[in-house]
């Protein structure tokens, strides 16, 4: 062909024949979702190479995973690291010249990777495949102690078994037909002794081992579902399909035509969103799907976010930068993140993956007479929490101070005070919940049974008092009631929180206008009463009847006698709810004003500032269990001596003694010490206290003297 007809041909190309385009719509149906959002079929071919792929691909595409792995391995691949010998000496290149060349391998693998890089890429494919790969070159004759070390990834390896089906070796990017079979070689074989095998989990069946992805593929497509759901909703602006029609009869063929082409101009235009249509007469349009809001897409993200990253990789959402609601509450929560993420997420790739270092790698140098052991200098972190709970549980056994401080770990305490007689290191505080039935044994084994109530009652201090008459009905009180109590008061803070914490969205902005109002907050003393009083009616009962038992008849009706102590005890706890609905109150308003000039800093929206309070709310200690306990134990014992010292007021007792076992100083100043009636009124108890009343025995009337006589 000459220059001339080249030229010619290069700028008049032949000209294809006209071929009628036939345009299609695309696929709908149950077919096409299925293929969208189903698994892929492929998958279930359990491809392993193309599944370690896969792993791979999803690992890098979903932000929680690939930060979660980003972590791990970063911390895990920079921990600091040292040899020991077989003296446990810690081995250097001037200290062990003969194992220079270990240090070297180990810091560096190869010329093209680092120790960081390469235990990095290691971990991280532990985790996400199950399974990581390296690959030992030119290995010693003798002791086949490599020179180099380079990574292979896991989709690139095969397993290749003998006709038992015994591991022989592996195969580096075998073809995709390659299926385990004997004599099927395909690709580049390598010996056992040249390849080191990672694995997170022992396989469950033949050698590849399991990873978290796949652990995690149903939140991960659940996921990955809602993502798609809300670019989809995004992308339309917001609209969703309608089923249209008029409200009454029905449209001309030439309107109906109309309106059809108008709706479809503006579904199919880009700004949809902005377009509007103007009809002659009124239109119904039932909605064809939810909004986000009704079907929960940002629930379902939140929660699977939590799920994937704090459920299977057992990272907790702060480490990973992640800005979360706090409560008041949540600063020893945070502070053991940290040792949560060691402990939880990162030791449990560390042990597999250092253990398999020393043993398929490290070990080999024992051939050649040099002990050499891998040691990983992991964080450590004093968590003390679960020998403190122990300690606190003891307080309900017979143990001495000094048994119940070893617990923790804390010195003893000197066994007695300078005094050398008062009991210190050995001193035993009984539980009020313990109740002595009997002494013994003695040295006939028979065990002393304790004294009556009745006889108890009469017992004398000194000569002034009567001790405790009604103390054994405060043991079976306390015993029977405080659970009923605290059940009935947990009951009540949780349905106080539900409904406070509902009332923050709806009074978002009043509460942003006036951040010091409690006014929305509501009044809840009367369902505290509600609560409390039919818990708390049978103790001034049963101390009503006590008193006709252990001091005679009372003076007045009986029935006169029981109304005005059961109605003395009900004004008492009316006047301490005020106090405890206003310590819940104050605790919200504590976190309304902290988070209000957050918000207020960083130019939070009304919705953004409701969201963070609600969390803050919802975490506040005064909901929980513990304030629960608290206030059952402290009103079950104030309406005990409230119903005791108005029982003493209506046998004309004018003078009572203060007995309290606690060993705080306020309680210790008191103890023994003579009041008034009226003044022991005014004597407030702390939380869980333990104080008591018994009458002076020169006050009582002439009338009981006689038969308690």
């Amino acid at each position: 062909m000459t220059l001339a007809e080249r030229v010619s041909a290069f700028l008049n190309p032949p000209r294809l024949p006209d071929v009628e385009v036939v345009e299609a719509k695309a696929g709908l149906g149950a077919g096409a979702y299925v293929l969208e959002y189903h698994e892929p079929l492929a998958r279930q071919q359990r491809n392993p190479q193309k599944y370690q792929k896969q792993c791979q691909a999803v690992s890098r595409r979903n932000p929680w995973v690939n930060t979660a792995e980003a972590i791990i391995a970063g911390k895990a691949s920079t921990v600091p690291w040292h040899l020991e010998d077989a003296q446990d000496e810690t081995v250097d290149q001037e200290s062990a010249p003969d194992l220079r060349n270990v240090l070297s391998l180990i810091e560096r693998p190869n010329p093209q990777m680092t120790r960081s890089r390469l235990w990095g890429i290691t971990i991280r494919h532990m985790g996400v495949c199950g399974n990581a790969f390296w690959f030992l070159d030119q290995l010693d004759g003798l002791a086949k102690t490599p020179r180099a070390i380079y990574y292979i990834n896991p989709a690139r390896m095969r397993p290749s078994t003998d006709k038992a089906g015994t591991l022989t070796g592996w195969v580096l990017d075998a073809e995709e037909s390659y299926e385990f079979e004997y004599g099927r070689q395909s690709g580049v074989p390598l010996q056992l002794d040249e390849v080191i095998h990672f694995t997170l989990e022992p396989p469950d069946w033949g050698y590849l081992g399991h990873g978290l992805i796949e652990a995690a593929e149903n939140l991960l497509a659940l996921n990955g579902a809602a993502e798609r759901y809300l670019t989809q909703v995004l992308a339309t602006g917001g609209r969703r399909g309608h089923f249209i029609g008029p409200k009454d009869g029905r449209m001309d063929d030439d309107v109906f035509q109309s309106l059809v082409n108008g709706l479809r101009n503006v579904a199919e235009s880009p700004d949809a969103a902005k377009r509007n249509i103007v009809t002659k007469g009124p239109l119904e349009a039932t909605p064809q799907a939810v909004t986000p809001n009704e079907v929960g897409a940002m629930g379902v993200l939140e929660a699977m976010r939590e799920d994937i990253v704090s459920g299977v990789w057992r990272v907790p959402l702060s480490q990973l930068g992640i800005p979360l609601p706090a409560g008041l509450n949540s600063g020893d929560a945070r502070k053991y993140d940290e040792a949560a993420l060691w402990q939880n997420a990162i030791e449990p790739r560390l042990h597999p993956f250092s253990e398999t270092v020393q043993f398929q790698l490290l070990d080999r140098w024992k051939a050649l007479g040099q002990t050499v052991e891998l040691v990983l200098q992991t964080p450590t972190f004093d968590d003390n929490t679960p020998a403190w709970d122990i300690m606190v549980k003891s307080i309900d056994q017979p143990v001495t101070w000094n048994e119940r401080r070893a617990l923790v770990g804390l010195d003893p305490l000197p066994d007695y005070e300078p005094d050398g007689i008062t009991p210190l290191g050995v001193r035993i505080d009984m539980s009020i919940k313990i109740t002595q039935t009997a002494f013994g044994p003695g040295e006939d084994g028979t065990f002393t049974q304790t004294v009556a109530p009745r006889e108890t009652a009469l017992l004398t201090e000194g000569k002034a008092t009567l001790r405790a008459p009604f103390g054994h009905v405060r043991d079976q009180v306390e015993n029977t009631l405080t659970p009923k109590i605290q059940a009935a008061v947990q009951k009540y803070l949780t349905d106080q929180r539900d409904a406070v914490v509902a009332r923050i969205r709806e009074k978002i902005e009043h509460i942003l206008h006036k951040p010091t109002d409690a006014s929305w907050i509501g009044r809840w003393d009367d369902k505290l009463r509600a609560a409390l009083m039919p818990e708390l009616e049978p103790v001034a009962v049963k101390i009503t009847t006590e008193a006709a038992t252990v001091l005679g008849k009372p003076q007045k009706a009986a029935t006169e006698f029981d109304t005005r102590v059961l109605a003395f005890v009900q004004g008492r706890v009316g006047e301490r709810i005020t106090g405890i609905n206003e310590t819940s109150r104050d605790a919200v308003l504590d976190v309304v004003k902290q988070t209000i000039t957050e918000a207020t800093q960083e130019g939070l929206s009304p919705a953004a500032t409701a969201d963070i309070l609600t969390e803050r709310v919802k975490g506040l200690t005064v909901w929980n269990d513990a304030r629960a306990e608290m206030i059952a134990r402290t009103e079950l014992m104030n309406a005990y001596n409230d119903a005791a010292l108005q029982s003493y007021r209506e046998y004309d007792v004018t003078r009572v003694v203060a007995f309290d076992g606690d060993v705080d100083a306020e309680c210790a100043a008191r103890n023994g010490k003579e009041f008034s009636i009226d003044d022991a009124y005014d004597e407030v108890d702390h939380p869980n206290g333990t104080l008591d009343w018994a009458p002076v025995k020169a006050s009582l009337s002439k009338a009981v003297m006689r038969d308690a006589a």
